[in-house]
């Protein structure tokens, strides 16, 4: 349930109608308390403020505005889908989740929504029938407010749409979202990470843990949006059993599809299955919740995009492989969490699924070394990046993983019917990150 609603929410967020439409709502409501507070107070407000009581010149001003402002609106949107559309084709598609959830954006929107209905419904308060004239002042006076505000925000919002398709802050927020989830791979308040080495964990799991335990089926078909953590750790622990989920976030599952698994059989009752069926959110597209890979691959996708011949801009893909690179180097200096949790008293209630290094290392660079195989820059670069991330990683294990994807861009490299001086470069970047390496006696021998 938590997952759904957090789906949801995450949803009104991604959306160019939640924002404008509350704000609508909004400025319909302070219409007519002003109207009211007109009616109840009227004198006193006309004599602070002194505006026209004529009802047909003050309906002329109020539906000029609504119009303007209407006509701003739409102009508004034909340039938000426009730099949408752009953007899709210049940097991919996955690209336009960024500008569905700009907040400026559909702030702007929402102005340019409100300040018409706040116009449409003074308008109707105002009465110039014969033996009765109203024109409410205050509200009138907060409707011209509204309208230069409107204007002042036609300004930021070509000045802001201009930025927004800027690649290098295209680049940098896709970047910020990686940095912000990455401590979301796996919640750390979900039971206590185990630290052990592999060999020792791997003790904890009962030696009749596959047949003895009971499989969960998937009862959809989607991609894994969410994985409720917490509550899986509380089933697992409430009911004295071990939980082990096959399936990462943006894995895509089919219906009848092993997705976890209960240990012990004799335990796993029907109530169970369907609780533990609940924590996994199911939904027709991958989102960037829990889904890190996911992140990696847009960032990936903008450089495969740019050393794409029709494109053929490889200083974008080398600014994409630099975010890669910070982030990577994120993830080795503080590792990946472990995806064994245990409770209080030691016991192994929940294994999660492994988000290894050499998986988000495959999604930066395997794809973005194929297409740059003709891009002797851009192989120089991947291997001055891979340099540092070998630079900033302190794990034997890690560090024997980045090596073999320095020596796959090294064969690149060697690739090259270039003159020496052409490749001397991207020998030299080849050279220190090999030094990196080289911090490790394990990894020496490795190489």
């Amino acid at each position: 349930m938590r997952n759904r609603l957090f789906n949801i929410l995450d949803e009104l967020q991604a959306s160019y109608w939640y924002i404008p439409s509350v704000m609508a709502t909004v400025a319909v409501i302070g219409a007519i308390l002003a109207i009211t507070l007109d009616q109840r107070f009227g004198f006193t407000i006309a004599e602070i403020i002194p505006i026209s009581s004529d009802p047909e010149g003050t309906r002329l001003m109020m539906s000029s505005l609504a119009g303007a402002v209407l006509g701003i609106a739409a102009t508004s949107f034909s340039i938000t889908i426009v730099a949408m559309t752009l953007a899709s084709q210049q940097f991919g598609p996955r690209l336009l989740d960024n500008f569905m959830r700009d907040r400026g954006n559909q702030i702007v929107l929402g102005i340019f929504i409100a300040v018409p209905s706040y116009c449409l419904v003074v308008l109707w308060g105002i009465q110039g029938t014969e033996g009765s004239f109203f024109v409410p002042q205050l509200a009138v006076t907060v409707g011209v407010a509204l309208g230069g505000l409107s204007f002042g925000a036609l300004i930021y919002f070509i000045h802001h749409t201009a930025e927004s398709i800027r690649v290098s802050n295209i680049l940098n927020r896709v970047a910020q979202d990686m940095l912000s989830k990455a401590d979301e791979l796996y919640p750390s308040k979900t039971g206590i990470g185990l630290s052990e080495p592999p060999e020792s964990l791997q003790k904890r799991i009962p030696l009749a843990f596959d047949e003895n335990s009971v499989t969960v089926l998937a009862e959809d078909n989607g991609y894994i949006q969410g994985i409720d953590s917490e509550r899986l750790f509380n089933v697992a622990k409430d009911n004295d059993l071990l939980i082990k989920l096959l399936y990462n976030p943006g894995d895509y599952v089919t219906q009848g599809m092993p997705t976890a698994q209960i240990y012990p059989m004799n335990k796993a009752t029907k109530q169970i299955t369907n609780d533990i069926i609940g924590t996994i959110l199911l939904t027709a597209e991958r989102s960037h919740n829990q889904d890190l890979g996911f992140m990696f691959h847009k960032m990936a996708e903008t450089g495969i995009r740019a050393l794409s011949p029709g494109v053929n801009d490889p200083y974008t893909a080398m600014m994409s492989i630099d975010h890669l690179g910070a982030m990577l180097s994120r993830v080795v200096v503080h590792g990946l969490p472990s995806p064994y949790r245990m409770d209080e008293d030691d016991m192994l209630r929940l294994i999660l699924p492994e988000i290894t290094l050499e998986t988000l290392l495959r999604i930066s660079f395997e794809q973005m070394r194929f297409y740059a195989a003709s891009d002797l820059i851009v192989i120089t670069h991947l291997l001055t990046v891979l340099g540092v991330v070998a630079k900033n990683a302190h794990r034997a294990e890690d560090k024997v993983v980045i090596a073999e994807h320095i020596e796959r861009t090294k064969n690149y490299l060697d690739a090259f019917d270039r003159d020496k001086w052409d490749v001397a470069f991207g020998h030299e970047a080849y050279d220190r990150a090999i030094e990196n390496l080289k911090s490790i006696p394990e990894v020496v021998q490795h190489l």
